[in-house]
């Protein structure tokens, strides 16, 4: 303001050339260096200008009211870092420059570096990864300044930051075997965990420091099994800490299909829209109905009443069926109940059912595993063709059960069961109908512990390429019929119990005729090993009396039992 009034005292005193005239830009502006009359135009107390333009500046004399131009006057203004060439009004010419300084003062505009200046830096913000900025506030010099860096901690992690705001991204902590993370350490902040907050995860639960530490870790227990459960999931709770363990329903463990979930007692739903009739005061399942489960669970009552039967051919030709669970209820299963039922893949038999009825599982190519506990009988053709048929078990074991515990085999019950592999035994009176067990390709051996009648009829195991051994324990061994072990290409041994051989002449010497009449219960059998045998059961050690080529029982035979 001060060089203001200077240019105005400066304007007045000017003796030579007054003149009035009109402003280029504009025409009712009176010059400031109009001198008619003594006045000295005055910019109003608050300092601002009306509007400027390239080569003059305007106000309004707050004295005389009128309108004033002046021409810019630059004059250098200038900070700690640089100058322009700046009018009072404002308006700047050129571009900032960079002070030149001989001896500490700028030869352009006169700015003066005082040596005994200390500049007051104030932090302006964040340039990169390595400085910041910084301004002087007295004299405004900018600068960039390295970070001063220091160590923090934050969760089980640590950073570098400065108090310019700059923070680093977090890497873990480098501990030692005392605990003290190395590289904290070396930046003089050590630190002792504090185990006072407790956490879980699917794992285990454990003690927590809050650097993120964790100690006394242990497993979950789950000595209280007592499960909550929706139609979808169980859970169960840890003793000792929150964590809930949850997991799906599991009714089908690839052999069977549960009534209940496994895990937990969630009842696996019964299926809807079977066909029921009423039968005096029960129920009969006699057809699938509506129902579209490839699951078919069966309930135990309907309308109140008991279910007690499956009905003959109630499901003979479905191929969606894969599991059926049956009812404790059921007393019987009619004959071809599930025939060419090929999709079905296995089955419980309920307790009170003690007979499989002819052709009930006929044609059920992809079954592998009946569960069964009191069944002693098993009809014709029962299980013709089912070929994938592995075994019986008791519980919904998937191991088979160690002995055939059948001893009434219809004629052609297992014929074709070609997946049928574990030792057959059977015991007390047993009867095998014809051709019950032929081409059953994978049965090893047949063991027959009847100690009064074992009826073997025609056929009953031809064909099982893989019979090595064939025991009968029994006092009297009086015939096989025609047939009986035909094409057992493996047969390795008979073997027969108690007695010596001349005991047995009778039957084998039949059996010689026989096989000369082309009617032989071993034909197309290699030349197998026939064997006396004491009895287990008094010596307790299977010994060997006599043995014999079935080749060489011809001449024996002349020789001991003709005569």
């Amino acid at each position: 303001m001060k060089k203001r009034f200077l240019a105005f005292i400066l304007a007045a005193t000017m003796a030579a050339a007054v003149f009035t005239g009109c402003d280029e830009d504009d025409p009712k502006a009176t010059d400031s260096n109009d001198t008619g009359d003594t006045h000295v135009h005055a910019l109003a107390e608050d300092g601002v200008f009306d509007r400027t333009t390239a080569a003059k500046h305007y106000f309004t004399c707050k004295d005389c009211g009128e309108t004033v131009s002046e021409n810019h006057s630059y004059e250098y203004a200038f900070d700690a870092n640089e100058h322009i060439k700046t009018c009072v009004c404002g308006k700047t010419q050129g571009k900032p420059g960079e002070h030149i300084l001989e001896d500490g003062k700028c030869i352009k505009c006169g700015w003066e570096n005082d040596p005994n200046h200390t500049h007051d830096f104030t932090t302006t913000g964040v340039v990169d990864e390595t400085y910041h900025s910084v301004k002087c506030n007295s004299c405004g010099r900018k600068e960039n300044q390295p970070h001063n860096l220091v160590i923090g901690i934050e969760n089980d992690m640590h950073y570098l930051w400065c108090e310019c705001s700059y923070k680093s991204e977090p890497f873990p902590h480098h501990r030692e075997e005392n605990g003290f993370c190395a590289d904290c350490a070396e930046m003089g902040i050590t630190h002792v965990c504090n185990y006072n907050k407790s956490g879980y995860d699917n794992e285990s639960h454990y003690f927590e420091c809050e650097c993120g530490k964790k100690a006394q870790i242990s497993g979950h227990v789950f000595n209280n099994e007592e499960y909550t459960y929706d139609n979808s999931t169980h859970s169960l709770k840890c003793d000792l800490c929150d964590y809930t363990e949850k997991g799906a329903h599991f009714f089908d463990n690839g052999e069977f299909l549960y009534d209940h979930c496994t895990t937990c007692q969630f009842a696996l739903p019964f299926s809807t829209g079977l066909e029921f009739e009423l039968s005096g005061n029960s129920y009969i399942v006699i057809g699938i109905g509506s129902c579209k489960d490839r699951h078919i669970v069966v309930p135990d009552t309907y309308n109140g009443k008991p279910v007690t039967a499956i009905g003959s051919s109630a499901f003979e030709g479905n191929t969606n069926i894969v599991y059926v669970v049956l009812p404790d209820s059921v007393k019987s299963i009619g004959s071809a109940a599930f025939a060419g039922c090929t999709s079905l893949k296995a089955i419980n038999i309920p307790d009170g059912v003690t007979v499989i009825r002819d052709n009930t599982f006929m044609g059920c190519t992809s079954l592998e595993r009946v569960e069964c506990e009191n069944v002693s009988k098993i009809e014709m053709y029962a299980f013709y063709g089912c070929e994938a048929l592995k075994g019986f078990t008791h519980d919904f074991d998937l191991n088979p059960a160690l002995e055939f515990w059948f001893n009434d085999i219809g004629d052609y019950a297992f014929s074709d069961c070609r997946s049928l592999s574990f030792d057959l035994k059977f015991w007390g009176d047993t009867y095998i109908g014809i051709g019950a067990f032929s081409g059953c390709s994978s049965i090893v051996s047949v063991e027959l512990l009847s100690l009064n009648d074992a009826i073997l009829c025609g056929d009953a195991f031809s064909g099982c390429t893989s019979i090595k051994t064939v025991t009968v324990w029994n006092y009297t061994l009086d015939y096989l019929d025609i047939g009986t072990f035909s094409g057992c290409t493996s047969l390795e041994k008979f073997r027969v119990g108690y007695g010596q051989l001349e005991d047995y002449l009778p039957f084998f010497a039949d059996s010689t005729v026989d096989e000369e009449m082309g009617l032989s219960w071993y034909e197309g059998c290699p030349d197998f090993t026939i064997e006396i045998i004491d009895s287990p059961f008094e010596s307790g050690i299977e010994e060997v009396v006599a043995s014999m080529k079935v080749s060489e029982l011809y001449d024996y035979i002349d020789e001991n039992y003709w005569q």
